[in-house]
């Protein structure tokens, strides 16, 4: 599971850069989600869709 928008605004800038770092292993596992049902796709694409406006949000305050 990704960290909810709030535990990652407590984990600060340099936590928040390992939470997104994609490591082989891992994105094979992603890959593997995103195979495994369309559910699985719809609730990674608006995780990410968060992470993106979060980090953005960041890189305005």
């Amino acid at each position: 599971r990704y960290p909810n928008p709030q535990k990652r605004l407590e984990a600060g800038f340099d936590k928040l850069i390992e939470i997104k770092r994609l490591t082989a292993s891992n994105s094979r596992a992603f890959c593997r989600a995103l195979k495994s049902s369309p559910n699985h796709q719809i609730e990674i694409r608006n995780s990410l869709d968060k992470t993106i406006d979060f980090s953005y949000s960041l890189s305005f305050s």
